[in-house]
């Protein structure tokens, strides 16, 4: 055999040794993806979210978008469809993608939400036909069976499946303007207010989902966003319904994808064609649907233009995922402060309530009261050695001696000097009658010590007042730190 063709061998057999096989593939895949959305989920899951900014992925749209489209497409599941405002709270979409040799065809789901008051409801889903039933339950359970929206509930819809990215996503009600009937008057100022409590936050890359068939620079979505975020450095664009477009507007939608119009966002715009009505009412499989997009785009004789990676649901969820982890990675060291700044806090409350309550409430009320009023007491004595009395507290009796020297200057300046005794003694003389020496009239001396005392009113009334707000600050402060678990009593 030939050196050269040793040489050839030898270079074929290295490189396909140097090529990753796909299992080795996907375990990188779960080392450096995978745990990063598995951290802000179980952060999620356990309420951090309501002392923390967790970084998300927030999808924004007017009513009749393709909202749903996206997200159908891209789950697998089937989302409540309709007229008006479909999605009325809420609804967080968390994807989980199952691998192996066992993962092929397997589908699970499980759906959960708490209304105020009461035990969580969750729901264990046998198929992806099961969602928009449950989806509908939920929602009428959280926003009445109205078309009202739930400004502060949530769904939560965890999908495990092959076919589904890693990824988890928030869908908010679509931007509405007027009220239809049945539903509340400020309904549009409700959902306004519930896109721009959840976009608001740094930490949220926002999904602006928008028709190819409209103005895109004067839509209302793009406008909340770019009220939040006017740089575009955390917004996404979601073109939909390219199958729509007209000769005009397709080349429109290429100067935004390729950043050439007004539109300027930082992770860039992504076009795509969902499942139609018709599609949907057929059954056409989302794995179907989504090989004739790719085909869509390829043919098209003007968006062919496009990069492969700005078009079709594929490559939006590969952007996503990308796009959220990291976007993780950057607030991890933010975050990480945040989470133990929010446990020092809790820590601190928790201790503030004490051990549990025990059995016989009222004997430990009771206690609690006399502790209070004992540590009160020992603080107006000044007793300061106690621990239960803070800082106020032995602070406490000086500033009531202070209050009380500045009355004592206050007096001193006031009281008679010896030109206004001369004057006391000569109207002492003056009005003596039959009393003896050594005895002077009494409604003349009442007269003279009236019009005396009178001119000390002033501030013996400014010295009780410092005094009363001195008191009423260390109850208040001690009521603060010991009646803590207490509040009707504070």
């Amino acid at each position: 055999m030939s050196e050269s063709k040793k040489s050839k061998r030898s270079v074929k057999a290295s490189s396909s040794k140097s090529k990753s096989s796909p299992s080795s593939l996907a375990e990188a895949y779960d080392q450096t993806v995978r745990p990063y959305i598995d951290l802000v989920d179980s952060l999620r899951s356990n309420g951090v979210d309501k002392d923390v900014s967790l970084p998300s992925v927030v999808v924004i749209g007017d009513q009749s978008t393709g909202k749903s489209s996206v997200l159908e497409a891209m789950s697998g599941v089937q989302l409540p469809r309709g007229t008006g405002i479909v999605t009325r709270c809420a609804l967080e979409l968390r994807l989980k993608k199952l691998r192996g040799r066992d993962a092929g065809g397997q589908w699970k789901g499980q759906l959960r939400y708490v209304k105020p008051g009461e035990e969580p409801v969750i729901k264990n889903l046998a198929n992806a036909e099961e969602v928009e039933e449950a989806v509908r339950e939920a929602q009428n359970a959280l926003a009445g069976k109205g078309k009202g929206i739930s400004k502060d509930s949530k769904i939560e819809l965890e999908v495990f499946s092959s076919n589904v990215p890693d990824l988890t996503l928030i869908d908010l009600p679509g931007i509405t303007r007027v009220a239809a009937q049945g539903q509340p008057h400020n309904i549009g100022e409700q959902v306004k207010r519930l896109i721009k409590k959840h976009i608001g936050e740094e930490e949220t890359i926002i999904l602006c989902v928008i028709p190819c068939t409209s103005d895109i620079a004067t839509t209302e979505a793009l406008q909340f966003a770019q009220e939040v975020d006017p740089e575009g450095d955390r917004t996404l664009g979601v073109l939909t319904r390219a199958d729509q477009t007209g000769p005009g507007e397709e080349n429109n939608v290429i100067d935004i994808v390729q950043q050439r119009g007004d539109v300027q966002l930082k992770l860039g715009c992504t076009v795509v064609k969902c499942r139609s009505q018709k599609d949907v009412e057929e059954r056409m499989p989302l794995e179907e649907a989504l090989d004739i997009e790719e085909n869509f785009f390829r043919q098209h004789k003007v968006f062919q233009k496009l990069e492969p990676s700005t078009t079709g649901i594929r490559q939006l969820a590969l952007k996503l995922t990308r796009q959220l982890v990291s976007h993780i990675q950057a607030c991890l060291p933010n975050l990480l402060k945040d989470v133990e700044r929010a446990l020092i806090d809790t820590t601190g409350k928790l201790k503030k309530l004490g051990s549990p309550l025990p059995k016989d409430k009222q004997r430990y009320l009771t206690e609690a009261l006399l502790k209070f009023s004992k540590t009160l007491t020992a603080a107006s004595r000044g007793d300061s050695f106690l621990q239960e009395i803070n800082d106020h507290g032995h602070l406490f009796m000086k500033n009531v001696r202070s209050c009380f020297g500045k009355f004592a200057n206050s007096i001193k300046l006031l009281c008679p000097d010896d030109c206004d005794l001369k004057k006391i003694k000569r109207q002492i003389d003056d009005r003596r009658g039959r009393e003896l020496p050594g005895f002077e009239n009494y409604g003349v001396f009442e007269w003279i010590a009236r019009n005396t005392v009178k001119k000390f009113e002033k501030p013996a009334l400014e010295c009780l007042n410092s005094v009363k707000r001195l008191v009423e600050e260390l109850y208040l402060e001690l009521a603060a730190d010991q009646l803590e678990r207490f509040a009707n009593l504070k």
